[in-house]
């Protein structure tokens, strides 16, 4: 125990700032894979996230000189040196591959890499291996030691609880996003629309927020919003009227940080870009702009879905035609 090597704090700190606020587990895993080739110098690196129903790893991260040549390959669980690791939850270090039976040649005729050594570990939530991550080749003439593994176990120990919280917030968003399309198509079942209206505000929604870079925080409120900005059909049928029923529907919602942004675009996503919108007659940038952006999204699928275009350019031309007046024009130009 005298020799243990033990990260420093300054870095698992800045581990915990960079994921901290992080939800989407790709990014979590880029994130991880990139801080633990860096500590120790590694040449290359895989996670290889293992597909319970298949019973397969999967390079979902991959980084290195011949990264892209691992797309479309897999490991069987067992196989090769991850897939035993992935078996056995056990982390192991190689010093020559080529001395090793368990190593998979064949990855390197495949890809074109060479492989000397290499770190494979475990990577646990509770009892159960979601992946494995593995480091091949310390850079330069230099191979891994037992003190790069001890640090990695540390760093890949503290990245899997992240990963855990992180595919429980997934879970979670994916229960709440099914939950409120469910009340959207309740909310149009109250009119004559398609009742995967809501749902197809959203996307259109998602696709300009991808154009404008917003955050995962903005995201997420106009996800909301766009799939609740009917939601006062419930109880009103009255269309200049629903905007305000529904805002008021939705301010009863928690926490108030994030239903405040849904409640601006459920309460203002009819104003006009010209000041002659409802309920409040804003104009221009003074309409909140997760508002302006689920005005787009709802005129365009009111516009292709049910008006009398023939065609998607046909109704992104008569879209455009409603910019500056209903429309915001630098949004209906992202579009």
């Amino acid at each position: 125990m005298a020799n243990e090597e033990f990260l420093e704090p300054q870095r698992l700190l800045a581990l915990c700032k960079k994921v901290n606020s992080v939800r989407d587990f790709q990014k979590v895993v880029e994130i991880v894979v990139d801080e633990v080739m860096q500590m120790v110098d590694a040449e290359a690196a895989t996670f290889w996230f293992l597909d319970g129903q298949k019973d397969v790893l999967l390079p979902i991260v991959a980084r290195g000189p011949r990264a892209e040549a691992l797309k479309g390959l897999y490991l069987q669980r067992g196989e090769g040196i991850a897939g035993q690791v992935a078996e056995t939850k056990e982390p192991v270090l190689v010093e020559d591959v080529t001395k090793d039976s368990r190593w998979a040649h064949w990855f390197d005729s495949s890809t074109g890499f060479i492989t000397r050594s290499m770190i494979v570990l475990p990577v646990i939530t509770g009892e159960t291996a979601i992946g494995v991550l593995q480091l091949v080749n310390k850079r330069g003439d230099a191979i891994f030691d037992r003190g790069d593994l001890q640090k990695c176990q540390q760093l890949v120990g503290l990245a899997a609880a992240f990963v855990r919280n992180c595919q429980l917030c997934n879970y979670q968003e994916k229960f709440i996003l099914s939950l409120l399309k469910v009340v959207a198509r309740l909310a149009e079942s109250h009119t004559s629309a398609d009742e995967t209206h809501g749902e197809r505000v959203c996307r259109y929604s998602l696709l300009i927020a991808d154009q404008l870079g917003l955050s995962e925080d903005e995201r997420r409120a106009l996800a909301y919003a766009s799939l609740l900005h009917d939601i006062g059909k419930f109880v009103e049928d009255d269309q200049q009227q629903h905007p305000s029923v529904g805002a008021q529907l939705v301010y009863q919602m928690e926490p108030k940080e994030l239903v405040h942004q849904i409640w601006l675009g459920v309460l203002y996503h009819h104003e006009r870009f010209d000041g002659n919108g409802y309920p409040a007659g804003l104009r221009g940038e003074d309409i909140p702009l997760i508002a302006r952006i689920i005005a787009v999204a709802d005129l365009f699928d009111r516009l292709y879905k049910e008006g009398e275009v023939q065609s998607l350019q046909e109704a992104l031309g008569k879209l455009r035609s409603y910019s500056g007046s209903h429309l915001d024009p630098g949004l209906v130009e992202k579009f």
